[in-house]
């Protein structure tokens, strides 16, 4: 997987996302 690719995955679950 790529970063960008997790980066969006992360982006896409509220739950995931770090950056408020």
């Amino acid at each position: 997987m790529n970063h960008k690719k997790i980066m969006q995955f992360s982006f896409s679950i509220p739950g995931m996302r770090k950056r408020d």
